[in-house]
């Protein structure tokens, strides 16, 4: 793998709704890893006072690397998503849930797995709470995330775990990349656009629906297997409402790309046989290292 720390600048597009504390966690460690020609992208879709004003605060203290944009009405993670990545012009342009926490040098791990064969259009890292990339276990039946010690030391050291277990991999081309962290190749949205908010306003399934179209369009998605990102999966619905809504998306999808499409494709990326094997090193390394948090 290409380890090269010198990078193209990038767009960093964070859709914010509430949800203060994770969005004041995402945004403060998503800054210092930043270079002088990225680019903060945050969506505030219709926050409250407290999250709106947090927005306003970073922005202000770091208008070199941010751009805020503020919709005073909550439209959905599509339609924000769809507004930041309209103000994106770089290269490279990565969406990034608000409720991650990322560590050192994320953007360039994410960029070199896309660099990593002309063809590679979308990739993202590995996480505790991220569909098929999660370590060291698979989501169980609710999708509920491996609940992990999320203090900078720890996160700092899984991400060099997974560096130096990555060393032993190719970069593991997959069906399904999972949205929390999203690395797009400004060419592959020149070639299929945005997101489909029609179908997808609630953003469930929408990124399944764009790793599918872009593969249509001869693009490969992969994932970087040197990243790490923590995911804390807020609760913005209640588990009713989320199986509703997951349950939509998924009947879109079927409608969209057929049945047996999407099952191949949740199938193909479950049993990658490079994630497999990585579950299964963290397993050990996990338990090992005490980065579970005690029941």
């Amino acid at each position: 793998m290409n380890t090269t720390t010198s990078r193209p600048p990038a767009d960093i597009i964070v859709c914010v709704h509430n949800s203060y504390d994770d969005v004041k966690l995402c945004l403060e460690s998503t800054l210092p890893t930043m270079s002088s020609g990225d680019r903060l992208i945050i969506v505030d879709d219709g926050s409250g006072a407290e999250t709106k004003k947090l927005c306003e605060t970073i922005a202000s203290e770091n208008q070199d690397l941010v751009h805020l944009m503020r919709r005073e009405q909550g439209s959905g993670f599509c339609k924000a998503a769809n507004a930041g990545l309209r103000q994106s012009d770089k290269g490279t342009v990565i969406l990034l849930n608000s409720d991650t926490i990322v560590v050192g040098d994320w953007i360039a791990k994410l960029q070199n797995c896309l660099n990593a064969n002309a063809r590679i259009g979308i990739a993202g890292p590995l996480s505790n709470a991220g569909g098929w990339q999660s370590i060291p276990y698979m989501p169980g039946p609710n999708a509920s995330p491996n609940l992990i010690k999320a203090d900078s030391d720890t996160l700092v050291s899984i991400d060099a775990f997974c560096s130096e277990m990555a060393e032993r991999f190719s970069y593991p081309v997959v069906e399904q990349v999972n949205g929390f962290c999203l690395a797009i190749k400004r060419d592959v949205i020149e070639a299929i656009g945005l997101f489909d908010e029609k179908r997808f306003p609630q953003g469930y399934g929408e990124e399944s629906d764009y790793n599918l179209r872009a593969q249509e369009a001869g693009f490969l998605c992969a994932v970087a297997v040197d990243c790490f990102v923590y995911h804390a999966k807020t609760k913005s619905y209640t588990s009713e409402q989320r199986l509703q809504l997951s349950a939509n998306g998924l009947a879109q999808l079927h409608s969209l790309h057929g049945v047996q499409r999407i099952k191949d494709a949740v199938h193909g990326t479950q049993q990658n046989p490079v994630l497999v094997e990585i579950r299964k090193i963290a397993m050990t390394v996990f338990e090992e290292r005490k980065w579970m948090v005690t029941p």
